[in-house]
């Protein structure tokens, strides 16, 4: 039960983060000194170490920039969802009483990738053909990337065993 009770919180990890990031800019709007501003502050200073912050490629909440760029928010939000229903997925199936979830890793690799062309194509579209993708569209195209490797993560971290090969390959 003990893994269990980490991915939960793992999972609640993953969605305090991204509800933070998501409520910094209306406390930093609303705030004008005190211990709010200061965690304020402190969450715009550790998007500096993760995220360019360029004001044209951030969502706004409230009228203020968020701690980090709408991709990035994107990648955080759907890092929670993806947390939520794998930590859903692990506490149902041990309370099934079964012990080790067999996974096929070729296959979850393959929904990784698949999970990134959303997010390669907003890149590929303002980079290489310079099209002005909205900050909201890059946000939700990000969703699906955040969401398949915190799936991945928290099923690793709940115990699940990735099979390299299938049950009927040679190397068994």
């Amino acid at each position: 039960m003990k893994r269990a009770a980490s991915v939960a919180l793992l999972a609640a990890a993953a969605i305090g983060w991204a509800s933070w990031l998501a409520a910094v800019p209306a406390l930093a709007a609303g705030s004008s000194h005190g211990p709010v501003l200061w965690a304020a502050a402190v969450t715009y200073r550790a998007g500096a170490f993760i995220c360019h912050q360029q004001d044209a490629r951030s969502l706004h909440v409230a009228g203020v920039r968020m701690p980090v760029c709408a991709r990035c928010f994107g990648l955080y939000a759907g890092a929670a969802i993806g947390a939520a229903l794998a930590a859903a997925w692990i506490i149902s199936a041990r309370r099934r009483r079964r012990r080790v979830m067999r996974l096929p890793l070729a296959r979850w690799r393959w929904a990784a990738a698949a999970c990134a062309l959303p997010t390669l194509a907003a890149w590929a579209a303002e980079h290489l053909v310079g099209l002005a993708v909205p900050g909201a569209a890059r946000a939700l195209l990000a969703l699906p990337l955040g969401a398949a490797i915190a799936a991945i993560a928290i099923l690793w971290a709940g115990g699940a065993s990735f099979d390299d090969t299938s049950l009927g390959s040679a190397l068994h």
